[in-house]
């Protein structure tokens, strides 16, 4: 049983580092960052889609990680929620020469949604972006 475990495991580990990976937990990142602040706000899902002037299901599948979304969802999304993301970088393992020798800029605004923001540019390598509300 271990073995199994452990093949499970380690397949799990390999997938998370492919870019499909990095995709399916960013998905999780922004869905885990929607259901948050809709239990902040006291909100239900159907809430959040008559704000945006969408039906429940879209709602939905954002939440469950049914779909691929664009950048100006999450944005709109996050406006109605009243908040700004802000995106940091993760270390994660390099799995070729090609990784370890890229640079991938890091990008963070920081403030609320009607509040200044600072942006700081800098360079890491291996980025893994996730997305985190302030």
């Amino acid at each position: 049983m271990s073995d199994i475990l452990s093949r499970i495991q380690r397949k799990l580990a390999e997938y998370q580092a492919t870019p499909e990976g990095f995709g399916n937990s960013l998905r999780h990142d922004v869905a885990m960052l929607i259901v948050d602040r809709l239990e902040e706000l006291g909100w239900h899902q159907r809430d959040l889609a008559r704000v945006l002037g969408k039906p429940d299901s879209f709602i939905s599948r954002l939440i469950h990680s049914d779909s691929n979304c664009t950048v100006e969802t999450i944005g709109e999304v996050c406006h109605a929620l009243g908040i700004k993301p802000l995106i940091t970088a993760r270390e994660s393992r390099p799995t070729t020469a090609l990784h370890a020798e890229t640079r991938v800029p890091v990008i963070e605004a920081t403030g609320d949604s009607h509040g200044e923001e600072e942006i700081v540019e800098s360079e890491s390598s291996h980025a893994f972006v996730s997305i985190a509300h302030t």
